[in-house]
C-alpha cells in the first residue's frame, strides 16, 4: 500500500515547473499527536494562489521519525497553509510556514527619448 503513495508522491515532485516552485519551511501536525519540523516544495511562488505541496518532515518526540507528504494549500501574503497526508506514518497533516515569494516584476524604465534637434549641439546660442 505504501508503494503507489511513494511513486504519486515522487511523481507529484518531478511535475513540478522549476522556475515556479517554491520552498516552505514550518510547523507540522499529524492528526493523532505528533507534531515536528516541515520542509516542502511548493507547486508555485505566487502570493495568494492555490498550491500542490509535497515535503518531509521531522517529528522529534518517541524514535524521531520522519514522515514523507503529499497535499493541497494556500499562499497567503508571508505565510502558506496546506491540508495533507502523510505517506509514512499513514495520517492526515496540517502545517503552516513561512514560504518563499516571487517579488513583483520591477517596474521598467520609459526608454530615453533620443536629444530633439535643438539639443544636439547644431545649433550655437552663441551666434
Amino acid at each position: 500500500m505504501k508503494i503507489p503513495w511513494l511513486v504519486a508522491s515522487t511523481t507529484a515532485l518531478a511535475c513540478f515547473n522549476a522556475q515556479a516552485a517554491g520552498f516552505m519551511f514550518g510547523i507540522s501536525h499529524n492528526f493523532g499527536g505528533d507534531t515536528g519540523v516541515t520542509f516542502k516544495i511548493l507547486s508555485t511562488d505566487r502570493r495568494n494562489r492555490p498550491v500542490v505541496a509535497a515535503g518531509v518532515s521531522f517529528f522529534p518526540g518517541e524514535g524521531r521519525r520522519i514522515g514523507l507528504d503529499v497535499g493541497v494549500g494556500y499562499n497567503f501574503r508571508q505565510t502558506t497553509v496546506t491540508i495533507g497526508r502523510d505517506l509514512v506514518m499513514e495520517r492526515f497533516q496540517v502545517a503552516w510556514g513561512i514560504a518563499s515569494r516571487r517579488c513583483p516584476p520591477a517596474q521598467a524604465a520609459p526608454p530615453a527619448s533620443p536629444p530633439g534637434f535643438e539639443d544636439s549641439g547644431f545649433f550655437d546660442s552663441s551666434f
